[in-house]
């Protein structure tokens, strides 16, 4: 139950914050324990500057990760209050805060003004999901009927996102007032999918194999899972001298601009394109192995050419994503293909091929990196490969993962509060 009240509390800024702090973290404990006066650009004079600004980023990582948990744990607390405690009322929205004029328009009022801006500016996709995001903790205000048969309005704030964009003409909406703390506090049902009144009035909740996560922030969090963990595991295969350096001071020679252009250009068309490439034929493969189970035509049943696609595609794709990985852990110590492994075996039915595909990219990301520039400049140099593969993996993360996993609806079973 906490765990469901802080994951519904989490949105876009508090990933974002999440992420920097883990970044800070990481990149402080690098600088703290990896770089020292040995690096040769860093005269004995000033060898005390890269743990100085190592211990500076692990301690801002350190504030920021503990103020965004304090604040997560403080409003679960708040709105578990109000879950405990609270009565249903049935209330209906009237007035929506237009923060353009300070003041509340009526809730269809506002409505039409949404509709007539998302017809003239024609936005969809990433737009309208940023449009969205911003709606959330929206003043509103809503009424009431209290148990004596007196109307009453309360302000209150509200994810206003899907009602908005989508258009949804009915005020109406459930309510958990609570009475009890000195000053009226209420939390509308809608906010959370997984809750819901009973026949008898009690408050109930649904009980999933796994809670939806499909914002933003919760994308970063994820592309930061596979991305940290195989950038320190790189850097401390090379760093304990599990393996030396490949490609001695400069990699290969290859010319530091063609080298910048090189390690970008491929990570992105290594780490995006296939994953959509790639899911036209496992789709297909998928289809047809459903339709193997339910056909009752024995010349579906015994298809020849199947196995044989299904093989090619497979090996293919685990050739693609998995030989970066090899490669990685072999020219810098084999710590990151154990997390991998580890990573993907985790992951559950249902996920592995998506998190293979994750770690491959990454893997992939740091191996040009490692060929180009050698591993001594994968610390502190690569942390800016380790950024851009954040990035681009988060964008992948939020948009291409629907293709590889299905959401699972919440199962029938609930449970009382």
């Amino acid at each position: 139950m906490w765990f469901r009240l802080m994951s519904s509390q989490f949105n876009w800024n508090f990933g974002f914050a999440c992420g920097f702090s883990a970044m800070a973290i990481f990149i402080g404990l690098g600088f703290v324990l990896f770089v020292g006066p040995d690096m040769g650009s860093i005269d004995d004079e000033y060898s005390w500057m890269p743990s100085a600004l190592g211990g500076v980023l692990l301690l801002l990582g350190v504030c920021i990760g503990s103020g965004v948990a304090a604040i997560l744990v403080s409003r679960s607390r708040q709105v578990a209050g109000v879950l405990r405690g609270g009565e249903p009322v049935q209330g209906r929205i009237t007035r929506v805060m237009d923060r353009g004029t300070g003041k509340y328009r009526s809730y269809h009022d506002t409505l039409e003004q949404m509709a007539k801006f998302r017809s003239t500016a024609g936005f969809r996709g990433i737009v309208l999901s940023i449009i969205e995001h911003s709606l959330k903790n929206w003043a509103v205000k809503i009424l009431v009927t209290d148990s004596h048969g007196h109307d009453r309005e309360l302000e209150a704030r509200m994810d206003m996102g899907p009602r908005l964009t989508k258009g949804v003409k009915d005020p109406e909406v459930v309510l958990l007032v609570d009475r009890h703390q000195g000053h009226t506090r209420c939390v509308a049902l809608e906010q959370f999918s997984w809750l819901s009144v009973s026949d008898s009035g009690n408050l109930v909740y649904a009980v999933a194999d796994d809670a939806a996560k499909n914002g933003l922030g919760w994308a970063l969090l994820r592309a930061l899972l596979v991305v940290v963990p195989t950038y320190c595991a790189a850097v401390c295969g090379l760093k304990f001298g599990l393996i030396p350096p490949f490609g001695g001071e400069d990699g290969l020679g290859v010319p530091a601009l063609l080298g910048a252009f090189i390690v970008p250009m491929f990570t992105f068309t290594h780490g995006v394109v296939p994953v959509f490439f790639y899911r036209l034929f496992t789709g297909v493969l998928d289809s047809f192995s459903q339709a193997k189970k339910t056909a009752t035509d024995n010349r579906l049943r015994s298809i020849p050419f199947l196995p044989f696609l299904s093989g090619f595609v497979y090996l293919h794709m685990g050739f693609w994503y998995g030989g970066p990985m090899i490669l990685l852990a072999a020219l810098t110590g084999w710590l990151s293909l154990a997390w991998g492994l580890l990573h993907v075996l985790l992951a559950g039915h249902g996920r592995r091929r998506w998190v293979f595909l994750e770690h491959g990219s990454t893997s992939m990301a740091l191996l040009l990196f490692v060929v180009c520039f050698s591993g001594r400049n994968l610390f502190p140099v690569g942390v800016m490969v380790a950024l851009f593969q954040a990035l681009l993996l988060t964008l992948v993360e939020w948009k291409g993962k629907g293709l590889w996993i299905k959401a699972e609806p919440n199962v029938a079973r609930q449970r009382q509060m």
